[in-house]
């Protein structure tokens, strides 16, 4: 060719430099999308990824219970809590008279 540099707008490029290996670009869009997991922080706090919350059915707020199951694997349930499973569930067994002489009894 005879030429040892190109011009392009606001930028020159010398030949010599160019190498032979391809040049990849990623789109910075995809990078972020990729899961690379959560890391443990020194006070044993983990950020669960937003995806996985999504996909568990969890929310912001919620209690969640921990369990180990393996070397490696840590389990997370939501948290049941007893009182809200069975509060109400006796309604109608006991009639009024009778509730408000067991009540007097705690007296």
């Amino acid at each position: 060719m005879g030429c040892e540099s190109i011009a392009t707008p606001n930028l020159w490029i010398n030949l010599s430099d160019l190498r032979a290996e391809p040049l990849f670009f990623t789109i910075m869009e995809n990078v972020k999308k990729v899961n690379r997991g959560a890391k443990i922080s020194s006070k044993h706090q983990v950020t669960i990824p937003q995806e996985a919350m999504r996909n568990a059915g969890l929310e912001a707020g919620e209690r969640l219970t921990a369990r180990a199951d393996g070397p490696g694997r840590v389990v997370l349930e939501r948290e049941v809590d007893i009182l809200d499973l069975y509060a109400g569930s006796l309604t109608g067994v006991y009639d009024g008279e009778t509730l408000a002489q067991l009540r007097d009894e705690w007296d």
